[in-house]
């Protein structure tokens, strides 16, 4: 499946070297008391209802983009299995949206969950609230999947123009140069360059700012960072060489970082943590046999707080004999439905744990990038968003909103003079 190319180094998840405030957190797992969205923890098939208003459309209903009920931007549906609010977004309908950014890195959301960052079907970009959907206009960068939300100012978001990195409020969209460093912009951090050579892939950085990991399909590689000296390690050490290179880096409660992906080498599958400096390989999390074709295929992590030994994960039908049940011409998808397909859950990366929160509804993915959901969590994990086609087929293929889960408390009331698109 296509995935982002090489990004800047200061650009991916985490502008955490800005503030170094991530390190020293230990609080495991996620009480109760402070989750506001429903769940399921077992492993039983629960496919969507062929009845009823929120029936699987197509082909059992009418609960599609364009239809009568169908919610709006900023409001809510309540998903009848799991009984999560899902929240819709952004309004592309009908057209067949750019693929847009969303994509692991918590960056698209703003530092207390209040704005999402869109790139929307009209090549614009905005920052879209939380609750109500209004958005502020933001300017887009020559290369928009480089930017990003500060982890720790909620009203800053990020993006480089040619040799300078440039500072955007949210609030009201001023624009300032943060520096101009006279050449352009790679993979340069202090007085290291990485020197490795790219076929591919992504670089990122461990939300504790002690390394800069790089992913280059199959081989993942670490580089330490000396902040006392400034410098970056320029030569990288592979600590893991298989697979592909959808994943993402953690660190979790137990003072670890690791690099979390899916082994779908056999059936079961299974969610892995790696260990960055050890390379030890731990099964977080193995998936019923007969979800194998159903197996997460993009996942987010949390960076910080009570939530931050969690992974967000959302499943995408691609292969195996059932890989047409989900077509959008299907006679009966849910005939042949199994374990947590379609689904949005999450896992707990040290102790498996599982929560399946809601169907995406995101139809015959393998037909356009913008049909992948490309789950997206916030910072803290209070948040979640996903693209999804809800059923509609467009023409040409690429047609996705925006829709978004609460995990947490929600935000504040959005500032006065927005617009909704």
């Amino acid at each position: 499946m296509p995935r982002k190319t090489r990004v800047a180094l200061w650009t991916r998840r985490d502008f955490i070297k800005t503030a170094g405030i991530f390190g020293g957190m230990a609080v495991v797992g996620w009480p109760a008391d402070a989750h506001t969205s429903a769940w399921i923890s077992d492993t039983a098939v629960h496919a969507p209802p062929t009845t009823g208003p929120y029936a699987y459309s197509p082909p059992y209903g009418s609960f599609l983009p364009g239809q009568a009920g169908f919610p709006a931007v900023g409001q809510t549906y309540v998903d009848p299995v799991f009984g999560s609010a899902i929240r819709r977004l952004s309004n592309n309908y009908p057209s067949a949206a750019v693929a847009g950014d969303i994509y692991a890195k918590n960056g698209w959301w703003n530092a207390d969950s209040t704005y999402f960052v869109n790139h929307f079907a009209d090549e614009t970009v905005g920052a879209i609230h939380a609750i109500t959907g209004a958005v502020k206009p933001l300017t887009r960068a020559t290369n928009h999947g480089d930017a990003s939300c500060s982890p720790v100012d909620p009203d800053v978001f990020y993006s480089c123009s040619g040799t300078q990195l440039k500072k955007q409020l949210i609030s009201t969209g001023a624009v300032s140069t943060v520096k101009d460093f006279g050449v352009a912009m790679g993979n340069t951090l202090y007085a290291g360059a990485i020197t490795d050579a790219f076929d591919d892939g992504y670089i990122t950085m461990t939300q504790d700012a002690a390394y800069v990991v790089r992913v280059n399909g199959a081989t993942k590689s670490r580089y330490a960072i000396n902040h006392g000296a400034r410098t970056l390690t320029s030569v990288g050490t592979v600590f893991y060489n298989n697979g592909g290179d959808h994943g993402d880096v953690i660190c979790p409660s137990d003072g670890r970082r690791y690099f979390i992906r899916v082994d779908p080498d056999n059936n079961p599958a299974r969610l892995i943590r790696i260990d960055i400096e050890t390379g030890t390989v731990t099964t977080v999390y193995a998936f019923p046999t007969s979800a194998y074709w159903n197996n997460p295929q993009h996942l987010s992590t949390v960076s910080t707080g009570e939530m931050r030994d969690w992974v967000l994960c959302n499943a995408e039908l691609n292969g195996g004999p059932t890989l047409a049940d989900d077509n959008f011409s299907a006679a009966d998808p849910i005939a042949t439905w199994t374990p947590l397909e379609q689904e949005i859950y999450m896992i707990n990366v040290l102790t498996g744990e599982i929560r399946r929160l809601a169907h995406h509804r995101s139809r015959q993915v393998n037909l356009a990038y913008g049909y992948q959901p490309r789950v997206c969590v916030s910072w803290d994990g209070s948040r979640v968003a996903w693209a999804s086609n809800m059923g509609y087929r467009s023409s040409p293929d690429g047609y996705n909103d925006i829709w978004s889960l609460d995990l947490g408390a929600t935000g504040p009331p959005p500032p006065s003079g927005l617009t909704v698109r």
